[in-house]
C-alpha cells in the first residue's frame, strides 16, 4: 500500500490534513471516507487497509475540529463555524478524487456524524448524488439513543446562535464504541480522540438528521445502511425509519449485538466483507 498525507486548504482557507491511500495493484474504485465526532483518519487504518488490499484507492480527511491538526491547537477541537463547511469540505476532497482519479468510480463511506453529513451531501442537492455510485452508511448520527431533555436542546440551540466557541464535553459513553475494551482503549486514550463539541454544531448536527429522515425517499444511489441492534450512542429506531421510509435502493443490515462501531466491534470481520462485498458487486 501507498499513503501519503497532505495538508490541503478549504474554499474558506481553513486547512485540513486529507490521507490518501493507494493499493500497489491497479485500482478498481476510490473509496472517500467520512469519519465521526471525536475520530480522526487514523482511527480507519484498519477498514482502509481491508479496502486497499480488496483493490479501492481511499481517501479520508480529519474533519474540523477533528484529527492531528485539531490536536496541536485544542482550542480549534470540536468546532466549526457552520454544519454546512463539512458537506463543503467533503465536495471539495470530491473534487480531488475527480482530478487524481477521473476514470474510476467513487463511493461514499460515512460512520455516525460523518454518516449524517454523508447522507445531507447526498440529499441536500440530489445532483451530489451523480458524484458518487454507491454509499455505505454505517450507524449514522440521525437521532441520539438518549438525547438531552428538549429544554437543554433549545437552549444549546440559543447558545450556538451567539458563538460557534462554546463548547462542552459531550460525556459519551466510550464503553459503548465497541465490545471490544482493547480497541475501545487504543482509539479514545491516543491523544488525538476528544470528546468536546460547540453547541452550535451539536444543534446543527441534530437538525441535519432530522432533515436526512425528512428526505430519505429521494436517495437514488444504491446504498447500504449498517445499524448496531445494541448501538447505545445512535439510535437504532431512527436508522431503522430511515431505511423503511428509503425504498428500493436501500438495503439495511442489522447486526445482534452490533455496537455503534462496527468496523471495530466483534462482527468487525463481518461488516467489513459485506462493505467489499457491495462495493465490488456490479448491480445492487
Amino acid at each position: 500500500m501507498k499513503k501519503q498525507y497532505e495538508i490541503i486548504s478549504m474554499k474558506d482557507h481553513y486547512r485540513i490534513r486529507l490521507g490518501i491511500f493507494e493499493p500497489d495493484q491497479k485500482a478498481k474504485a476510490v473509496v472517500q471516507l467520512v469519519h465521526g465526532f471525536g475520530e480522526y483518519t487514523g482511527h480507519y487504518l484498519y477498514l482502509i487497509n481491508e479496502l486497499v488490499n480488496a483493490g479501492f484507492v481511499c481517501l479520508m480527511h480529519d474533519q474540523r475540529g477533528h484529527g492531528v491538526l485539531a490536536a496541536a491547537n485544542p482550542k480549534l477541537q470540536g468546532r466549526a463555524r457552520a454544519y454546512e463547511s463539512l458537506i463543503s469540505d467533503v465536495l471539495e476532497v470530491r473534487k480531488i478524487i475527480g482530478k487524481k482519479y477521473p476514470k474510476l468510480p467513487v463511493y461514499l463511506f460515512g460512520h455516525s456524524m460523518g454518516g449524517n453529513i454523508s447522507l445531507n451531501v447526498l440529499l441536500r442537492n440530489i445532483e451530489n448524488q451523480k458524484l458518487y455510485q454507491k454509499a455505505v452508511i454505517e450507524s449514522p448520527w440521525l437521532a441520539l439513543t438518549n438525547p438531552p431533555a428538549v429544554p437543554l436542546q433549545r437552549l444549546a440551540g440559543f447558545l450556538g446562535k451567539i458563538s460557534p466557541k462554546i463548547r462542552v464535553r459531550t460525556g459519551l459513553k466510550v464503553e459503548a464504541i465497541s465490545h471490544r475494551n482493547d480497541l475501545v482503549d487504543l482509539v479514545t486514550k491516543d491523544g488525538i480522540y476528544h470528546e468536546l463539541l460547540s453547541l452550535r454544531l451539536f444543534s446543527q448536527i441534530m437538525e441535519a438528521g432530522r432533515f436526512a429522515q425528512s428526505q430519505a425517499g429521494n436517495l437514488k444511489i444504491p446504498t447500504l445502511l449498517f445499524c448496531g441492534e445494541s448501538d447505545q450512542i445512535c439510535s437504532p429506531v431512527a436508522i431503522r425509519l430511515f431505511a423503511n421510509n428509503a425504498g428500493k435502493n436501500l438495503e439495511l443490515i442489522e447486526i445482534a449485538d452490533g455496537y455503534h462501531a462496527l468496523h471495530l466491534d466483534t462482527e468487525a470481520e463481518n461488516f467489513i466483507e459485506r462493505t467489499k462485498d457491495f462495493f465490488l458487486k456490479e448491480n445492487f
